[in-house]
């Protein structure tokens, strides 16, 4: 089998003037210098055999090497960054790729005067006056296409130094919907799962929380729905008042379901029964769900929020400009934190901060 011949390697001026200043660097790393020495050998017309006695490597790195150079000039010496490094730099410079934030521009343009009105009710207020005794509020929304997944293999339960465990693969068993009115005022949740949401399920379950007596009997119930289709728009607005005339539906903002206060039960719900998601059937899961509802309510007590004159301050985002900079029609409040814009005028915005 004939012997494979070495690449040819022809250097510039340049080229070799660089080589010579890494051999001789008293700081130039080691495999740095190696590399040079080996593309300079090879440059005097020396094989690759006689290279790797004279630098006592293997034959297979002087090829390497040498074929490199030959093939990408300088830029072949090279070596692809390690892990460890790609490391070390993001830990020395601000750059996290694996992080990041979103955010929404508000383009409601009843943004602000809508958000006002959740913000006071939450505060006990309502178009300036403050509530009576017996008004309630109720938060409704929905959870939808909730889907029951029946594992291949049977889920093992937490041990001492051992996680739940459950199988990667499943069989879809049908999905349902998870409807639920939240009490503001005590905390209680009212849940229905129908297959599918709309407006007969949502009109459904508010009639089953409207018939109870502390409803029925008050004053006035504000149902604060966001802009989904079950409850959406002026229609809406007048079909929950035919039927129950005391029932005011107050819309969120376009965009703002942080501020409804159902979404922190269904974030509860979501991580206490739906994950990691192992249900024979749909029977099972309505079962687990309304029995988790049932359970939540034994202890239940109200959220008291965190209400903010002005807005904790938080990275911008890269299309707008720093938050001084905004136009107070232009603020959001921060992820996870109910808050009241700089503007709103004219109500007390001390509360106190528990944790469920």
């Amino acid at each position: 089998m004939p012997l494979l011949r070495a690449v040819p390697v022809v250097l510039s001026a340049g080229e070799r003037t660089a080589l010579n200043k890494r051999v001789r660097g008293a700081k130039t790393a080691h495999r740095d210098r190696l590399r040079a020495q080996i593309v300079l050998a090879a440059a005097r017309g020396r094989d690759n055999a006689r290279i790797a006695a004279d630098l006592r490597i293997s034959v297979d790195t002087v090829r390497k090497w040498r074929g490199r150079f030959a093939g990408r000039g300088l830029d072949g010496l090279a070596s692809p960054m390690s892990a460890s490094s790609v490391l070390r730099i993001l830990a020395e410079h601000p750059v996290r790729p694996w992080q990041y934030q979103s955010w929404i521009y508000p383009r409601d343009p009843c943004f602000e005067a809508r958000a006002k009105v959740i913000v006071d009710l939450y505060q006990g207020y309502y178009q300036g006056q403050r509530l009576g005794p017996g008004d309630r509020i109720l938060s409704f929304d929905a959870k939808p296409q909730i889907n029951a997944r029946r594992r291949r293999h049977p889920t093992l339960p937490a041990a001492p130094g051992r996680p739940v465990r459950y199988e990667h693969e499943y069989t879809r068993q049908g999905s349902l919907a998870l409807l639920a009115g939240l009490d503001v005022h005590t905390g209680q949740v009212f849940a229905s799962t129908p297959v599918t949401t709309g407006i007969k399920p949502f009109m459904d379950l508010a009639g089953q929380v409207m018939a109870r007596p502390e409803y029925h009997d008050a004053p006035r119930v504000f149902v604060i729905v966001d802009n989904g289709s079950s409850h959406q728009g002026p229609h809406a607005v007048l079909r929950m008042q035919a039927t129950w005339p005391t029932a005011r539906l107050v819309h969120l903002p376009v965009h703002a379901s942080w501020l409804n206060q159902i979404e922190i039960f269904f974030s509860v719900i979501q991580k206490k029964v739906v994950t990691p998601n192992d249900f024979d059937s749909l029977e099972q899961l309505s079962a687990a769900l309304l029995g988790f509802v049932d359970r939540y309510n034994r202890p239940a007590r109200p959220v008291q929020l965190e209400i903010h004159r002005q807005r904790p301050a938080r990275p911008h985002g890269p299309h707008q400009p720093p938050r001084a900079a905004r136009r107070p029609s232009e603020r959001i409040a921060a992820k996870g934190r109910m808050t009241t814009p700089d503007e709103l005028p004219g109500l007390p915005t001390s509360a106190t901060s528990t944790r469920r």
